[in-house]
């Protein structure tokens, strides 16, 4: 908010790609370890109606159709990830042949505190 007045008369575009970052090239408008917790942490009741979708692509037997992969975009912190590959394991089909058909979770973000967050988020709960 102390920036308010700059950014709206004097420079709109701080914030975005190249400003709003400080000398290391660290976003200052966000804390970002914050904002990661705290996005993947309200949208459980977004990942709860996206996961009930999930069933229609993993219902059926034949694995060998159905995704290799997951990939989620802006990961955050992978809950979204861990949440599909768990109700695909304990609801599906597909998840009593995870061994021969194997489910990968792909997490995509461009800040690497999020790809970091995903990879220990993946990491402890063995996906």
């Amino acid at each position: 908010l102390d920036r308010y007045h700059r950014i709206l008369f004097e420079n709109p575009g701080w914030g975005f790609a190249g400003a709003g970052r400080d000398s290391q090239e660290q976003e200052v408008h966000v804390h970002r370890t914050l904002n990661v917790v705290g996005s993947g942490a309200q949208h459980q009741t977004l990942f709860t109606d996206l996961v009930r979708l999930i069933d229609s692509v993993f219902a059926g037997g034949d694995f060998a159709s159905q995704p290799a992969f997951v990939v989620d975009t802006g990961c955050g912190d992978g809950r979204l990830l861990r949440r599909i590959y768990e109700h695909v394991k304990s609801n599906t089909p597909r998840g009593k042949a995870l061994g021969e058909h194997p489910l990968t979770m792909v997490g995509v973000d461009f800040n690497k505190d999020s790809r970091v967050a995903t990879e220990l988020n993946l990491s402890l709960h063995a996906v």
